[in-house]
């Protein structure tokens, strides 16, 4: 049930932009770590967060402060992520740090905006201050750019309004942020690790790659967090008929894939429980292990990628078998396995797998619906790479439907909704089913709720156990902000034995693209072209420091023997 930009929306009544001067970055406001890439699934779970330094001598406050994305969207209406109504704290002491994280967890969660929770991962003291995230974007993998305005409305000066969706505007600059941070995985940046967070080396230029490295438990307060559970029901009474074969058609039924249920928004208070019900018209057996297809929604990256502007994917469904005439249902194999869904809806179901169930901010099914339209989210299905591909382009996040096997364009009613067509109830509880399969899926009234003891609908055996809020093996400092203290040896040394040689070049090689720290590495954390750049600036110096800038020119002997390598290895550069 993941929420999707939709879900921000305010009430009716919400803020309006107004004419005021445009809001000024803020120079007393730093951004000095980010965890952009967490080991937590969704990532979003208490995982991603960023870090933000006070330079100043007074408290700063970030009620109502606004985090975005350059490419992102936002509304005049849409909620700050920052909000004294659900976070205990908002506030940055003077000249110290405070950690902004993603506090919401699901709909009615008692984990939701829970301090304690994110310190106890994190082995946090009280004195670390913390300010618990609502509405929180997804923190993408680089190349990317975040903004953090005082309020939405100077969030939208730096956007670009859309010709179809009057007052949705696209940010395309950071010019009247408070703050904000750009970063990339490609040199010199540090490469992306699973779980390890960048970190600014407190010095340097915060736009160039070179001044930040990867968290190294260690080093510079750098640990890594630990698993974090709490006991109770792992699901909790729904209402569907998952695998119940529709039996009403008024009409002729299409030759094609027909998606007949979906559960969105279950009554549990994580997305593990979701899945999407298909029922086969093609007129034969569908193989997935022989034919395998990709399922996805409007948000996030292609399927199998890691960055936007990737441009590989891989398919998602890989096994399992659809008759003609035969449904299956689709559930996110990447948090349960066939024994939890078959314990919960019963052994007789034709459960089929998805080990990606969405490259989006968390799950893969909106609730939400868009004010305008009354739309939630577009799920589709594909059968080829190819087909997918085409409509998913690389490094756009966006998704059209012309060459799906099948797609929903879903909505729900809400008292937010203005739309004339209106979809069922969001129940919190109950799916919403086709009632018949002749009809449209893509119109409103072919639709309708769950209802318990009706067309086959039933609740799902209650299942007892640890819920699994982060899974721990992040790397980081949040909240421990210190700046890097430069290696006490001669950087490019990273053999150690006090000269920058040829010898320290094998060891650059041997580690290149690796999560290491080697000894007299001015980027610790990882190894990169920029360490090898500085092997090249200091070849031929040796310590002592006091005979370094001697030591710059090496004797002609040297020389004379390590040029050939020196050629070669820049040689092999071009």
């Amino acid at each position: 049930m993941r929420l999707p930009v939709s879900r921000l929306l305010a009430a009716a009544c919400g803020a309006i932009l107004t004419t005021s001067a445009l809001a000024m970055p803020n120079p007393n406001l730093q951004i000095t770590e980010v965890m952009y890439n967490t080991k937590s699934n969704p990532e979003t779970l208490f995982g991603e967060w960023i870090e933000i330094r006070n330079t100043s001598g007074t408290p700063i406050d970030l009620d109502g402060y606004y985090l975005q994305r350059v490419g992102g969207t936002v509304q005049a209406s849409f909620n700050p992520v920052v909000r004294s109504a659900v976070a205990a704290n908002t506030i940055i002491p003077a000249n110290s740090v405070a950690v902004l994280y993603d506090g919401f967890i699901a709909s009615g969660s008692a984990f939701n905006y829970n301090d304690d929770l994110f310190r106890e991962t994190w082995g946090l003291a009280p004195s670390v201050s913390l300010i618990a995230g609502d509405f929180f974007p997804s923190i993408n993998n680089g190349p990317e750019t975040y903004g953090l305005w005082s309020s939405v409305a100077d969030a939208v000066t730096d956007g670009t309004e859309s010709m179809t969706t009057p007052g949705s505007y696209t940010i395309n600059g950071v010019a009247n942020a408070a703050t904000s941070v750009t970063y990339d995985t490609a040199t010199p940046w540090p490469a992306s690790t699973d779980g390890v967070s960048i970190q600014w080396n407190g010095t340097g230029d915060r736009s160039v790659g070179s001044s930040w490295y990867a968290s190294s438990t260690g080093v510079n307060g750098a640990v890594t967090n630990t698993l974090l559970t709490r006991p109770g029901s792992l699901n909790a009474l729904d209402v569907a008929s998952p695998g119940v074969v529709p039996t009403t058609a008024s009409g002729t039924i299409p030759s094609k894939i027909i998606i007949s249920e979906i559960m969105y928004n279950p009554a549990s208070n994580d997305d593990r429980w979701e899945w999407i019900e298909i029922y086969n018209n093609t007129g034969a057996a569908i193989d997935f292990s022989l034919t395998p297809y990709y399922l996805d929604d409007d948000d996030g990256n292609r399927i199998g990628q890691d960055t936007p502007n990737g441009i590989t994917s891989a398919p998602n469904i890989n096994s399992g078998v659809l008759p003609q005439g035969g449904v299956a249902v689709l559930f996110n194999d990447e948090v349960l396995d066939i024994t939890d869904v078959q314990g919960a809806w019963g052994t007789g179901i034709n459960f089929v797998p998805v080990n990606k169930f969405s490259e989006g901010s968390a799950g893969v099914f909106a609730n939400g619906p868009n004010a305008t339209t009354g739309i939630s989210d577009l799920v589709g299905l594909w059968s080829s790479k190819a087909s997918y591909e085409l409509d998913q382009p690389a490094g756009t996040g966006a998704i059209t439907t012309t060459n799906a096997a099948s797609w929903l364009a879903y909505g729900n009613n809400s008292a937010t909704s203005t739309s004339a067509t209106l979809w069922p109830d969001d129940t919190g509880a109950a799916s919403i089913f086709l009632t018949d399969l002749s009809l449209d899926q893509n119109l409103a009234g072919s639709w309708a709720n769950s209802v318990l003891g009706s067309n086959g609908a039933v609740n799902p055996t209650l299942l007892s156990g640890t819920n699994t809020i982060h899974p721990g093996g992040d790397v980081g400092s949040p909240g421990n902000f210190t700046a890097f203290t430069p290696v006490t040896g001669i950087n490019g040394d990273y053999n150690d034995d006090g000269t920058v040689d040829a010898a320290d070049y094998t060891v650059w090689r041997d580690n290149n693209g690796q999560s290491v720290t080697l000894p007299n590495d001015a980027t610790p954390g990882s190894v990169a072209q920029s360490d090898y750049d500085v092997w090249v600036t200091n070849f031929g110096m040796s310590e002592p420091p006091s005979v370094a800038a001697a030591a710059a020119v090496p004797e002609p002997a040297t020389l004379l023997l390590a040029l050939p390598l020196v050629g070669l290895v820049l040689r092999r550069r071009k």
